[in-house]
């Protein structure tokens, strides 16, 4: 049987619409230091970063405190909006 169809997943981000899966190693590197995460909890953080990973489309996103961030991928696609009300959705 080849790759192809032997049930085993591509990883080279063909056809993903994230650039990371936002449970990647890199995590907590990845979220320290980075000026436009203060201020957030542990929980929000991890929704930014997952969402910085876009490769398609755009989505608003507004956090419980009212804040919005914008995320774009690289591709053209839909555009979306996700108001998030509460913390405790994580």
């Amino acid at each position: 049987m080849d790759d192809k169809n032997s049930g085993e997943s591509d990883h080279s981000g063909q056809g993903r619409a994230m650039s990371h899966d936002g449970f990647s190693p890199d995590l907590p590197a990845a979220l320290a230091g980075k000026s436009q995460l203060r201020g957030l909890s542990w929980r929000m953080k991890l929704v930014v970063y997952m969402l910085s990973g876009m490769r398609k489309g755009s989505l608003d996103l507004t956090l419980p405190d009212g804040s919005t961030r914008r995320f774009e991928g690289s591709e053209p696609g839909p555009h979306g909006a996700w108001r998030i009300k509460s913390e405790r959705l994580i």
